[in-house]
């Protein structure tokens, strides 16, 4: 078996039994078989679906890099003046798209007005 793979149930199991919880309680949380939960952490699936991680880690509370850095599959990034969540990065390029779409719609507008005013 793939040391990832077996590296992925032991994060799952280990993240579930901090958070206090049954794996039939992760399993009604994230809307999986309980015996699909019970199978990935006792490392008796073949394949894990990332989607299956990815609904795991949010009944967690935990980011799926959590559980790649539990699984030791990622390194964990240093914290340094720089760092930010990926959302706030997120965040600051939408706000950036709707301050150029809002200078884009003034630029038109004064536009349209030169036009009219002929």
């Amino acid at each position: 078996m793939p040391r990832s793979l077996r590296s992925v149930g032991g994060a799952i199991r280990e993240l579930r039994e901090e958070a206090g919880l049954s794996i039939s309680a992760l399993a009604r949380i994230a809307k999986l078989d309980t015996a699909t939960l019970t199978r990935i952490e006792a490392e008796d699936r073949t394949h894990v679906r990332f989607s299956t991680v990815c609904l795991l880690a949010s009944a967690l509370g935990v980011s799926t890099d959590e559980i790649g850095i539990r699984a030791g599959l990622l390194r964990k990034k240093a914290a340094g003046p720089r760092s930010r969540p990926a959302t706030a990065a997120a965040l600051d390029g939408i706000e950036g798209v709707d301050n150029l779409l809002g200078r884009a719609k003034d630029r038109l507008a004064k536009l349209g007005e030169r036009l009219r005013s002929g």
